[in-house]
């Protein structure tokens, strides 16, 4: 996913960039063993979002736009799953450098 704020944080300043990749992805992998991803609600959330529409382009305006519509949509939806989970994923932040 795409934790960019993750990446901001005041505290990893001072490291590296493969420490501080380190730091992140063992604070995301401690968050997703407590709280797994739903895999229903992404793939609802994926198909309400972005195969949809895409349906739906497709049927009214032929295949053009529907690769477009995709990626793009795809890769908003993550950014926007992500960003809205970064919050959750701060306390083990703490964690991680303590």
């Amino acid at each position: 996913m795409y934790h960019f704020k993750l990446y901001e944080d005041e505290r990893l300043i001072g490291f590296n960039r493969k420490r501080k990749n380190q730091i992140i992805n063992n604070a995301i992998r401690s968050y997703r063993k407590e709280n797994p991803i739903n895999w229903v609600k992404r793939l609802g959330l994926f198909s309400l979002v972005s195969f949809l529409p895409a349906l739906l382009i497709y049927v009214f305006m032929g295949s053009g736009l529907v690769v477009g519509w995709l990626a793009m949509s795809s890769f908003i939806l993550a950014t926007k799953l992500a960003h809205d989970e970064t919050s959750f994923i701060l306390p083990y932040l703490d964690k991680e450098l303590s």
